[in-house]
């Protein structure tokens, strides 16, 4: 857009085609890089991530700077080669209009930040350190923690052990927590792990002799405050 933009202008100036096309690549090129460049080094932080978090957003960084920069080739070099098969030779210029209110605000904005240029360079550099006196203030971390609580039990049977029999095992257990009024829902896999619903959790390979049995409770209480015969309040004994 700002390629085509910028030959529109220069056509209804009285250049050629060729000339605007030229104009708009010299005029445009390196600014867009710039601007190209700093908005993939805005997402570094993605490619730099140490935790376990980065294990899987880092190739994000890749295909955004890809996508960036093939975007800005697109945009210095075919978009001008299709302006001049697509716009005409002349174009009428437009009649010196009276600027809009915005527009007009924008301007006289500008010149005084232009006239007054020392001022402003000392005020946006007081406000990138109150920005990084802020940055402080900040917590650091990728992803917020995960403040759901789950209890996840493994079954491992011999591994001669059929799909069948894990799933009795299984089925067994799952007796347990019926009508638990501490417990708000589980779900089971027979054969395989569970889907990764947390970073830290290893994914398990399909086993048949493999489970495993995931619950959430609606609220960690303390023992007193369990129900009777509550399976989040039992021994380690009392669930085998």
């Amino acid at each position: 857009m700002i390629t085509v933009e910028m030959m529109v202008s220069r056509l209804e100036a009285g250049d050629s085609l060729a000339k605007a096309a030229t104009f708009a690549y010299t005029s445009t090129a390196f600014p867009m890089l710039t601007g190209t460049l700093v908005t993939v080094a805005g997402f570094l932080p993605i490619l730099l991530n140490a935790s376990t978090a980065g294990e899987y957003v880092q190739t994000l960084f890749y295909v955004i700077a890809a996508a960036l920069l093939i975007s800005w080739v697109v945009a210095v070099l075919f978009a001008p080669l299709i302006g001049v098969a697509l716009l005409p030779k002349v174009m009428k210029g437009h009649a010196d209009k009276k600027p809009s209110r915005i527009a007009g605000w924008f301007r006289s904005s500008l010149a005084v930040a232009m006239q007054f240029r020392w001022a402003t360079i000392a005020f946006t550099v007081a406000l990138f350190a109150v920005s990084l006196f802020g940055l402080t203030k900040v917590q650091q971390q990728f992803f917020p923690p995960s403040d759901r609580p789950e209890i996840s039990v493994d079954f491992t049977l011999p591994q001669n052990a059929t799909i069948r029999e894990t799933e009795a095992v299984m089925d067994r257990f799952e007796a347990s927590p019926v009508g638990d009024a501490d417990i708000d829902h589980w779900s089971s896999y027979v054969g395989q792990g569970a889907v990764r619903f947390y970073l830290p959790m290893d994914s398990q390979l399909a086993n048949s002799f493999f489970g495993r049995w995931s619950l959430s409770p609606r609220i960690w209480r303390p023992a007193a405050a369990c129900a009777p015969r509550s399976m989040l309040c039992s021994p380690p004994n009392s669930l085998t």
